[in-house]
């Protein structure tokens, strides 16, 4: 079996919380992992590899995964034509700094740069990249049709939850009065890691293990409540970072002709996006 729907991405925008708003409606089946990456890094396993992720279940109107790179690979994209030319997709775009600022102290988290925010988009370019949707967007567009994805918006979830998550389900022709449990709460707070060699050696562990082929049990790790606290701590109100409104503004500069440019393609107008020199 293959799936019908797919979430692409980006990465830090609110891809948890809808994964656990899809797993927990009656008609809607999804694997235990996200990011299976499959069209993207673990192609060459084959489709058989792929359709295992997805046995059939009875009354499972929607079966689809989560792989928040999938939008910023265009071969990722021709490959999804190809193999699943009928699907439906879904993305869910956040402020592109905010979303910057975030991917950065995740990445930051495990380990993986050490550096201010601007040294680390050189030295890990995907931080940035991955707030550039102009292109991306685009592309899908122009492969599958604008009816086929379904643009959601950050700040209706945090605004509205059950209004995204009836939004989700009637895209994907399921049961749109379901109220999932846990709409409304954040599942996934902001964390820094408790020893930062531990907490880069579980990622690469997880690499690992996922790379051998099994992304389930990485999924299944990665939700555990007592290897997230073993790992990471919370930040408090008093001591979660913040961009300066200096660096605020720097990184929108960069970022500016690529929110103008995504206007302008959609038609609409992401008014809390734009800063005033």
């Amino acid at each position: 079996m293959l799936p019908n729907f797919l979430f692409i991405g980006p990465a830090k925008s609110a891809s948890t919380w809808i994964f656990e708003i899809l797993r927990s409606h009656p008609q809607i089946f999804v694997p235990p992992c996200k990011d299976i990456y499959f069209f993207d890094k673990f192609y060459g396993k084959g489709l058989e590899w792929y359709s295992d992720h997805f046995p059939p279940f009875p009354g499972k109107v929607a079966v689809g995964e989560l792989s928040h790179d999938y939008l910023f690979s265009e071969t990722a994209c021709t490959r999804i034509k190809k193999d699943l030319p009928g699907v439906k997709l879904i993305v869910c775009l956040r402020n592109p700094i905010d979303r910057l600022f975030s991917d950065y102290l995740f990445t930051k988290k495990h380990g993986l740069v050490s550096e201010d925010i601007f040294d680390s988009m050189k030295s890990c370019p995907e931080i940035l990249n991955q707030s550039l949707y102009y292109r991306p967007i685009k592309n899908y567009i122009e492969q599958f049709g604008r009816e086929r994805l379904l643009i959601l918006d950050f700040n209706e979830i945090k605004k509205d939850p059950d209004k995204v998550s009836e939004k989700i389900y009637r895209f994907l022709d399921v049961d749109p009065t379901f109220r999932a449990p846990n709409a409304k709460e954040v599942v996934l707070p902001a964390s820094f890691a408790r020893n930062k060699t531990l907490a880069f050696v579980s990622k690469k562990i997880a690499e690992m293990v996922r790379n051998m082929g099994f992304p389930n049990l990485v999924g299944q790790l990665k939700r555990s409540p007592f290897i997230n606290r073993l790992l990471y701590k919370e930040y408090s109100r008093e001591t979660y970072p913040r961009l300066s409104p200096d660096d605020r503004m720097k990184i929108y500069k960069i970022l500016e002709d690529d929110i103008v440019s995504l206007e302008k393609f959609l038609n609409v107008r992401f008014d809390s996006w734009h800063l005033q020199s």
